[in-house]
């Protein structure tokens, strides 16, 4: 429809003579759009008595009404009578006035504001309902119809979607018993939403039915045996008395003749009778309980159950369900009922019938004039609906279950939240609706917060995604056209989005401060033509300061997605790096993380070493493994062996060096020994146990390995421990996103790392570039872009 109100001359829109009053209806005059055709729009005159009309005049065709848009109406009594003037909205209704006090004329200017779709103008003559003029009114910009319903459409198909999926998932915990767990009133009005997509599916399974094969057993003359089986060879050797003597030879007169058949009778065919018989039988007693009310009888309500009754009787009596016998027992419920075409929708309906669907709130009662929040529901609900496709659903809060039945509980106003977790490497994230926010200000309440804890939940970043349906169209000349080129959301938007991004804080308690806790926010606004808008300025912020829209509708949720992905899939580090910095502030990954290499990382010799070292506060090595003059340790940590320790293997002790002592072996008293070999004895403050301690996969320590404080506390494995600057850490975690095999390439000598290894490709990095090898193929990027673009460049080398 996409339509836009041109010229500000106010013209005549609408005459209407009738025998009571002249109405006058005055504005903007729209542009005829070829896009809308009569039937898309609406402009009747709803007269009581149809005769009293005189004349209707629309004046330039269509008559359309937009938002946010001034009308002048006027309306002259012709007669004595006393005329009024109705409206449901009691702004518009009181907007409009009599000029004195003789009350002959009503005027007054209408302006619709955000409300759209059909709105209706009453009309009172002498205190009774005269006239009603109904007409339609169009956002400026928007598709509106189209988007409503198919918004609507999305929304109603996720939400029975999800009710029934987690009906599924908890129906083990629900006892059946005999009592239906909704009215007969509540079960007639479910099946008649579900009544022909189930008889489809009644059809459909009827047509293409289980089966399975089965053995049946007789004793038949032996010349019609076709194929004597063991049975046949058992039976006869117990029954010995069968046979006769013929020609020197035995042969039995009779025997045991085995024979398979494709038979019907399945539990889920039984299944299928029994649901048809137990909807026949409610519908009969609903019927009853119909005539005994004693209120004047609905011929047509009494037609449509005889209805159902008489095609679902003759499904059976014409069918091979007429010789099954009806069977449900929710124990024997199996794969078929669950998986197979037509039999896990009739499974579907049936539960529904039994404990029935309850929608609470207001979101299957919105109308076209409520579409902005239909919209901020629908986002809300279709971001979920992209998640569960890829992600475990851990727990929902707008979905609930009770003994009677299940709640749809999503309301505005009403924080809701519902938490994923990643199957790669169970990270949680969740995404929440209206939930308030803490600022030091005021406090902030966006639509949609994706929360997602990396590290094993230490951080966790959050990501603001607002619904706003207004879309600017960019109309040539505009200062939009001019500024961003093609359409997009409104600057207005954007703007409330860096408010979300820098208002919303949280306290830092270690260190008395408050930090943002917001690293991005995007304005989701109504737009079908996702490929245009990544070239789009609003679009491409997003990359640049973490701040823009993207289009979303229920055939343009690719941009969304994609981007959910990412913020999934990356490292805490690129998502840190989504978020902007005060100028000056210490950097994120400092160079002395990785070039104060004071940790000593020493191996053991045997578990006995690991014990005395431990009790005495105390590590040894042989002098000629370590130069004190050119290193300076601080910190021991003890690395244990796979050969020596197996499951405990790895680093899990460390502690700060107190004293430093040159001293023969056997001057080492607590783990005595004859040599007068020089060895350094470093004293121990304490030992501690790390958070998480490092895993040996690949590489361990054979004598010594030099690290840094930051790797030792930040890594996952002793071969992290090895790397050499902060570019090397960050391609080595973000490589560990993409994949869960990501293994070190080890230099000859010096512990210290050549690349990685990643399936079929190798990572080999040196002090400038990164070489990406592939067999014959080598690409080679700046080892810069591992800090300046990491996004692209892991697209690159996962490419």
């Amino acid at each position: 429809m996409d339509l836009q109100v041109f010229g500000n001359k106010q013209e005549n829109l609408l005459e209407i003579e009738t025998k009571a009053f002249y109405l006058t209806l005055t504005g903007k005059k729209p542009q005829q759009c070829e896009e809308v055709s009569e039937e898309d729009y609406t402009n009747e005159v709803i007269m009581q008595n149809p005769e009293e009309l005189i004349t209707n005049t629309v004046l330039g065709s269509p008559l359309m009404l937009f938002e946010y848009t001034h009308y002048h109406l006027t309306i002259e009594s012709k007669v004595e009578s006393h005329i009024e003037f109705n409206h449901d909205n009691k702004e518009i209704r009181d907007s409009i006035k009599y000029t004195n006090k003789r009350k002959k004329t009503l005027t007054g200017i209408l302006n619709f504001r955000s409300s759209i779709g059909l709105t209706d103008l009453e009309i009172y003559v002498d205190h009774k309902k005269y006239m009603t003029l109904r007409l339609e009114v169009f956002p400026s910009k928007l598709n509106y119809k189209k988007d409503y319903y198919d918004i609507l459409r999305d929304v109603n198909e996720e939400i029975y979607n999800l009710s029934f999926e987690f009906l599924r998932r908890t129906y083990l915990n629900v006892s059946i018993s005999g009592k239906e767990g909704n009215s007969l009133t509540e079960y007639y009005s479910i099946l008649r939403q579900i009544y022909r997509e189930l008889m489809i599916n009644v059809q459909r399974i009827l047509q293409q039915p289980h089966r399975q094969l089965s053995k049946f057993r007789e004793i038949r003359p032996y010349h019609k045996i076709k194929k004597a089986s063991a049975a046949t060879i058992k039976w006869i050797q117990k029954n010995p008395e069968v046979l006769i003597k013929s020609k020197g030879n035995y042969l039995p007169r009779k025997a045991l003749a085995e024979k398979k058949e494709v038979t019907f009778d399945t539990y889920e065919n039984r299944f299928l009778k029994y649901m048809l018989v137990a909807i026949m039988s409610r519908l009969k007693e609903f019927k009853i309980r119909y005539g005994d009310l004693q209120r004047e009888r609905d011929d047509q309500l009494i037609s449509e159950i005889d209805g159902m009754i008489d095609e679902i009787r003759k499904q059976i009596q014409r069918s091979f369900l007429q010789s099954l016998e009806p069977e449900y027992t929710y124990e024997n419920l199996s794969l078929v009922l669950k998986m197979a075409p037509g039999y896990r929708e009739v499974y579907k309906y049936h539960i529904m019938l039994q404990k029935g669907l309850v929608i609470q709130g207001d979101l299957f009662n919105l109308s076209m004039k409520d579409l902005a929040e239909l919209y901020e529901y629908w986002c809300f609900i279709k971001i979920n609906q992209l998640l569960r496709k890829k992600y475990k659903l851990l727990r929902n809060d707008y979905i609930k279950i009770n003994p009677n039945g299940i709640f749809v509980t999503l309301k505005k106003g009403v924080s809701t939240k519902v938490i994923y977790e990643n199957p790669e490497n169970g990270e949680k994230f969740e995404i929440g609706y209206n939930q308030k926010m803490a600022s030091k200000t005021i406090g902030q309440k966006p639509d949609n917060v994706f929360s997602i804890g990396k590290d094993g939940g230490k951080v966790v970043y959050e990501y603001i995604f607002d619904a706003k349906y207004r879309l600017n169209k960019a109309l040539p000349g505009s200062r939009y056209k001019n500024i961003f080129g093609s359409p997009g959301p409104e600057e207005s938007d954007i703007n409330t989005m860096h408010r979300y991004r820098d208002s919303i804080v949280s306290m830092n308690v270690s260190k008395q401060d408050h930090r943002r806790k917001v690293f991005g926010a995007y304005v989701l606004f109504p737009y079908d033509h996702e490929a245009e808008f990544e070239n789009h300025k609003l679009y491409k912020s997003i990359d640049l300061v973490n701040v823009g829209g993207m289009p979303f509708l229920p055939n343009s949720t690719v941009l969304v997605e994609k981007f959910l992905d990412e913020l999934i899939s990356e490292s805490s580090y690129t998502s840190y790096e989504r978020g902007l910095e005060l100028q000056n502030r210490e950097a994120y990954l400092k160079e002395e993380f990785f070039n104060k290499r004071v940790v000593l990382v020493g191996a053991l010799k045997n578990e006995k070493q690991l014990e005395f070292n431990l009790k005495n506060q105390f590590y040894h090595t042989p002098l000629k493994n370590i130069d004190l003059t050119k290193r300076k340790v601080n910190v021991i940590a003890l690395a244990q062996s796979k050969k020596l320790f197996k499951e405990q293997a790895g680093i899990r002790y460390y502690g700060k060096v107190s004293a430093i002592h040159i001293v023969k072996r056997s001057e080492i008293h607590e783990i005595p020994k004859d040599s007068d070999e020089l060895y350094v004895k470093f004293t121990i403050e304490s030992w501690k146990t790390l958070e998480s301690p490092l895993k040996v996969e690949g590489f361990q320590v054979s004598k010594l390995l030099y690290t840094t404080e930051y790797l030792l506390k930040n890594s996952k494995t002793v071969s992290d421990l090895m790397i050499q600057s902060k570019e090397e850490f960050r391609l080595w975690m973000e490589l560990k996103t993409i994949s869960t095999k990501v293994e070190t390439i080890e230099k000859a000598v010096g512990n210290k790392i050549e690349g990685f290894k990643v399936g079929n490709k190798e990572i080999l990095v040196d002090r400038e570039t990164i070489k990406v090898l592939e067999g014959q193929l080598v690409e080679t990027y700046p080892l810069s872009d591992m800090i300046n673009r990491p996004r692209t460049l892991m697209k690159l080398i996962n490419n």
